[in-house]
């Protein structure tokens, strides 16, 4: 046995985000995307999925919000992590972005 790369525990842990998760920060970036960035923070992606298993009459517990950078990240997007201190709100925020190398690609 050889120790797990980083690469490989990130992918583990990605595999291991629910997919109400994706789903709900898909939502958001449509509801807040201005043409160049989405900007939300953690308690919004919390409420989102709150609503999304009250319409399925689902239980939804997710303790902590997962990272989900990495994955948007392979799929084109610059994502950026604010802490609270910086965006004057309890949790932190992301804010989503084209990456522009992704871009340029297609």
């Amino acid at each position: 046995m050889k120790p797990i790369t980083p690469g490989e525990a990130e992918a583990k842990r990605a595999d291991k985000i629910p997919a109400i998760v994706i789903e709900a920060v898909n939502n958001l970036i449509q509801e807040k995307w201005d043409g160049y960035s989405a900007k939300f923070c953690d308690v919004d992606v919390a409420r989102e999925i709150d609503a999304l298993a009250t319409k399925r009459k689902q239980d939804a517990v997710i303790l902590g919000l997962p990272n989900v950078a990495p994955i948007y990240e392979k799929f084109g997007w610059s994502v950026k992590c604010l802490r609270a201190i910086a965006t004057r709100h309890d949790g932190s925020s992301m804010v989503f972005n084209y990456q522009y190398e992704f871009m340029r690609g297609q």
